[in-house]
């Protein structure tokens, strides 16, 4: 059961951090500390992942190419077929307290384990470590908004899910910024995996501050019921959340690789001027790595630079005078007119700032939207069926552009704008699936309520 709310004579008073966060969103008396303990573990989770996607850029590009990273994205889903089913039967043995800071354990040690292979330099760890990187990120991310869905009633949500979400944007920044500008040379990706789990260790305190919180404090059973897939397979509204999370992604998959295909270009041509210029390259590999990390740091940054403005100005608003319609239809927008314009043929630096354009809005408002989402549905559903909706169905999306990708740049070797082309298309498709989604979510919200 919820805490019976207190009446207006035994309010609290608002705290200084109350007032602080009204800036973001609409937040009330004693609501601030837990909602920022929430934001402040996406902050630091997401920081480590920056840092981890940093070393993993040129670990798979420099040795497998752009295919090679569409495909062992694809390889990804495969995996998250498995370990969802594994992660439902853990959730009907296992309380929430010990099934989230239990998880949270096996991936700090996990990033240590990575980071003495790493150090061995052994070989193929670029395609390993891609595949769970994604498992890890899909996987605590949405853990972390399944509690966070399960500690907050619907109607305060949509409230504080706003202030909740800047964690992410904030996170992603500072770890884009920390791997490019701070750690250079043939032992950084070591040292970055280090850090990382210095930062998944703060971030297993902080969710156990979460759960010494009032909201968070009440016993909460394990689940019972079915598991994730038979949740979602038995509802018509999370049928089509998957839908739109499964376009959405091959979107945004398909247009990482026209990224990742851009960045290569730039790699090559920096060497070759390089090499023009009289300059000595011992490394030829290790010139291209750095490049290659520098870019997508420097990438990274911009993007979340920009998420963090947007969150905190305009999602809460957007959430406010629009409603679910309106911000599940800005990601679809953005990404039809990135798209459509780089069908055109663009030099790298605009489609670089389209593809920023694109990121920033995915990472704020679209992420926003995703967490609302499933406040109106049930506990099974926010802990089983979002692990399986955030994790295998958006996998899915990436084994589809990886199809897309063989097809189109392998097989036929046609121009990278047919896949521009493409995306366009099913950007338009996203905002028919967006509209079923946000009448979905308004009637479940009724019955809910």
């Amino acid at each position: 059961m919820r805490a019976t709310p207190l009446s207006p004579l035994e309010t609290p008073m608002p705290t200084p951090l109350d007032r602080a966060s009204r800036i973001v969103s609409d937040v009330r008396s004693g609501e601030a500390l837990t909602a920022i303990l929430f934001a402040s573990s996406l902050f630091v989770g997401l920081f480590a992942y920056y840092v981890l996607k940093t070393v993993r850029e040129p670990l798979i590009l420099a040795t497998g190419g752009a295919e090679v990273k569409t495909y062992a994205t694809a390889i990804q889903a495969v995996v998250l077929m498995g370990l969802v089913p594994a992660y439902g039967t853990l959730a009907r043995r296992l309380d929430r307290r010990t099934l989230v800071l239990g998880a949270q354990l096996l991936f700090l040690l996990s990033v240590e384990g990575f980071a003495l292979l790493a150090h061995l330099r052994l070989p193929y760890l670029g395609i390993v470590f891609y595949v769970w990187l994604g498992v890890y990120v899909l996987t605590s991310v949405a853990q972390l908004w399944a509690l966070a869905n399960d500690v907050y009633p619907e109607s305060q949500g949509m409230r504080l899910f706003p202030l909740v979400a800047l964690g992410a944007p904030l996170g992603s920044a500072a770890g884009a910024l920390f791997a490019s500008r701070l750690f250079t040379g043939s032992g950084a990706i070591s040292e970055l995996m280090h850090a990382s789990a210095v930062l998944l260790l703060l971030q297993l305190g902080l969710l156990w501050l979460v759960f010494r919180r009032p909201e968070a404090a009440r016993q909460a059973p394990p689940l019972d019921g079915p598991g994730g897939f038979g949740l979602v397979w038995k509802s018509e509204y999370l049928r089509w959340v998957a839908l739109l999370v499964v376009i959405l992604n091959l979107v945004n998959t398909t247009g990482e690789f026209l990224l990742s295909r851009a960045v290569l270009d730039e790699a090559a041509n920096a060497l070759s001027d390089a090499i023009a210029r009289g300059t000595t390259i011992e490394d030829p590999r290790a010139f291209r790595e750095s490049f290659i990390r520098g870019a997508y740091g420097d990438f990274y940054f911009v993007v979340n630079a920009a998420s963090v403005l947007v969150q905190a100005f305009l999602a809460s608003r957007l959430v406010r005078h629009l409603g679910m319609r309106g911000v599940l239809f800005a990601l679809p927008l953005v990404a039809f007119a990135t798209y459509g314009l780089a069908s055109l043929g663009l030099p790298f630096v605009l489609f670089r700032a389209l593809k920023i354009t694109e990121n920033a809005t995915d990472y704020s408002i679209q992420n926003t939207g995703k967490a609302l989402l499933w406040l109106p549905t049930s506990r099974d559903e926010k802990y089983k069926a979002k692990q399986v909706v955030d994790a295998y169905f958006m996998r899915f999306g990436d084994v589809l552009s990886a199809v897309l990708v063989f097809v189109a740049a392998t097989w036929l070797a046609l121009d990278p704008r047919v896949l521009a082309v493409a995306n366009a298309a099913f950007s338009v498709l996203a905002l028919f699936v967006a509209w079923r989604v946000s009448d979905g979510h308004r009637r479940v919200a009724r019955t809910s309520a």
